[in-house]
This record gives structure tokens, C-alpha cells and sequence, in this order.
């Protein structure tokens, strides 16, 4: 166990597989489907540094980018769009694994949105607004507070949120692949930013 991150860094032996059949099953429900990883780099800036100076390369962008918290790009959350060819897939997911080892800092997405659509849905949950007004970045590419990250905003909100994926899934305490949930749709939407400019905090837990 690693203390410092309170995650098990075992993961099950048949990890990769599990995520190349769930998205292989996503894909023959729904042939628009990509998949993507999201990675929270604040686990590994080395890391995060990297991959922003690659972001022009790499079919790869910041949730951060374009937003204030751009000048932290090191820290940022990305997202990956992973091959489309079986052998690649699996080649992408058996490298983010051994880098993400240890770290709760990988998730897997599936959704018909492209990349930049996409970033720009998930980028518009990562403010959120108390009932008194302030204003805070709610970190839910840490994959062991995603669930509760959903369940901390309002059940319009969060449903607004799944409806940008086909599906939302983490690594569980088991090391295996957990499915949060996603759109109750065939048609996905990215999400319009509230009018407030940052959706309001429901449960205070978080």
C-alpha cells in the first residue's frame, strides 16, 4: 500500500484486458464511440510537463487549456485519445498503466464527442460555487473521489455531466475496472456552461 496516496498500486493482473473488452463492447453498441484516458498529472508533473510540451504532437489535451488555470499546465488534468487499432489500444493502455502505477491518477472514457468537444464538457465541471460563493476547482480526475465528485453536485447537473459519455470508468479498490456510470441516451451532449459560470456544490461532503 502507498501511504502518501492511501492506493493500492496492484493492479489486477487482467486490467488492460478488462478495459480493451469494455470498450470493445461500448464499440459494438455504439460505432461512434472513441475512448479516451483522462490523466490527473498533479500525481506526476514531471509527467504532465511532458505531455504539454508534446500537446501540439500527441492527440492530446489539457482540461485546463484555455481556462484560468492555464499557466499551471504541469499540474493539469489531460485527456488521451487511444488508437483505434487493437494492437496500438493495447499498446497505449499496457504504457499508461505502468506510468500511472501507484497513482490515482487514471481513468478510462468512452464517448462520441471528439477530443476538444469533449475537453470543453469536462473542463466546464471542474469549477464549482458553494451557496455562499466561493469558487474552488472540484478535482475529480483523482480517481478515488470521482464518485463522489458526481454525486457532490446537483442530480440535473450530474446528469448533464454523464451525458457528454457513453461511459465513466475507474480503477477500483480490487485493482479492477469499475464503471461510474454515463449517458441514459443513445445521443450524447456536451454540457452548456451554467449561466452562473460554475455549477453549485450540493453535498457538502466533498
Amino acid at each position: 500500500m502507498n501511504a502518501y496516496y492511501a492506493y493500492d498500486p496492484d493492479y489486477a493482473a487482467d486490467l488492460a484486458e478488462q478495459m480493451v473488452q469494455a470498450l470493445n463492447r461500448r464499440e459494438h453498441q455504439s460505432e461512434d464511440s472513441h475512448a479516451y484516458l483522462m490523466l490527473d498529472c498533479i500525481f506526476h508533473p514531471e509527467l504532465g510537463e511532458q505531455l504539454w510540451q508534446k500537446r501540439e504532437t500527441l492527440p492530446i489535451i489539457s482540461l485546463y487549456q484555455g481556462s484560468r488555470k492555464e499557466t499551471v499546465e504541469g499540474l493539469s488534468p489531460f485527456l488521451y485519445q487511444l488508437p483505434v487499432t487493437p494492437l496500438g489500444r493495447r499498446r497505449e493502455l499496457d504504457h499508461w498503466l505502468a506510468q500511472c502505477r501507484g497513482k490515482p491518477m487514471l481513468s478510462l472514457l468512452s464517448s462520441s464527442l471528439p477530443l476538444t468537444v469533449l475537453q470543453e464538457h469536462m473542463r466546464g465541471f471542474m469549477d464549482v460555487r458553494t451557496r455562499d460563493g466561493l469558487l474552488f476547482t472540484l478535482r475529480y480526475t483523482d480517481s478515488r473521489t470521482s464518485a463522489t465528485c458526481l454525486e457532490s453536485v446537483g442530480a440535473e447537473a450530474r446528469q448533464s455531466w454523464l451525458n457528454g459519455v457513453y461511459d465513466w470508468w475507474v480503477i477500483g479498490r480490487e485493482g479492477g475496472l469499475k464503471r461510474l456510470g454515463g449517458a441514459q441516451t443513445a445521443t450524447l451532449q456536451a454540457a452548456a456552461p451554467p449561466a452562473s459560470g460554475a455549477y453549485e456544490l450540493n453535498d457538502y461532503r466533498y
